[in-house]
């Protein structure tokens, strides 16, 4: 309800709202009569994920620009005419996405969403993407794009990547056009235990590095800073989780290894090394 209500607090309206829901059991009958004009789209059976969230993507907008919110987002008075405004100033960019605020489950502000302001924040190569998203990323539920049929595509394919998804579905726009990352805080982003970002399983992770990396091959400068963030996460991750006797689902090859993360690793862990080495059944 709070994202439905921080819409139509709007300083300028949105063109048209759509609710998406998956067969749940919600009933929506006060929220529609409280919203008159809001148009329910609810799928016969409960769909995949893939083809439900691609369902968004589907049917062209009420205007040219459309934009996906997670139900537990809200946007502040004037995020639709602040990305009404830079969508009119850059119709060259594929999506355009902005910082915003972290709540945690109370309500209470928890400072912005992006670990650093965008600088220069037009990503403009799928060599610059990828180096973007070695160290941030790409605000999905703030995102507007224009619309076009391939959004449902790129969509459907980018589920194969799981909750890394957002990432692989921006690559397949960035191939085309350029992609602006707005400074301003536009919006605010809730944070609770159990949501799909707050951790990845290894192989949603690899296959994301693996993409990045990928996506740099023709930009050699892009590149080499991708691989050497790869494998320092990569061999981060499989110590962590030797560490911790956790399961380590991938082998750390030799090509994946970094030396600085090893020894990074063993100047932090020093005392639990030596306890997880003599553990019995280690």
């Amino acid at each position: 309800m709070a994202c439905l209500e921080s819409v139509f607090r709007q300083s300028e309206p949105f063109a048209d709202v759509e609710i998406h829901d998956n067969c749940s059991r919600f009933d929506f009958a006060p929220m529609l009569a409280r919203f008159p004009g809001v148009r329910l789209i609810r799928p016969e059976q409960n769909l995949p994920t893939h083809q439900f969230f691609a369902r968004a993507f589907r049917d062209p907008p009420a205007q040219s620009w459309l934009c996906v919110f997670h139900d537990d987002d809200q946007l502040k008075t004037d995020f639709c005419r602040n990305m009404a405004a830079a969508a009119a100033a850059r119709p060259d960019c594929g999506a355009i996405s902005c910082d915003g605020e972290v709540l945690d489950p109370a309500g209470n502000v928890r400072g912005p969403l992006l670990p650093a302001a965008p600088a220069p924040g037009i990503l403009r190569t799928p060599g610059e993407f990828a180096r973007w998203f070695c160290d941030s990323f790409i605000p999905f539920p703030a995102a507007v794009y224009p619309w076009h049929a391939g959004l449902t595509e790129w969509m459907g394919w980018a589920t194969a990547f799981g909750r890394c998804t957002d990432v692989a579905f921006f690559s397949r726009i960035v191939r085309e056009k350029p992609i602006w990352i707005r400074p301003e805080k536009d919006f605010f982003y809730r944070r609770h235990p159990g949501q799909d970002s707050s951790g990845f399983v290894w192989w949603e992770e690899t296959r994301r590095w693996d993409l990045q990396a990928e996506l740099a091959r023709k930009e050699p400068g892009h590149l080499a800073y991708v691989l050497k963030k790869r494998r320092a996460r990569l061999t981060q991750r499989w110590l962590n989780a030797w560490l911790n006797g956790e399961h380590r689902s991938e082998v750390l090859t030799r090509a994946d290894f970094s030396a600085n993360a090893l020894h990074r690793f063993v100047r932090n862990n020093k005392l639990a090394i030596l306890q997880r080495l003599f553990r019995p059944g280690r």
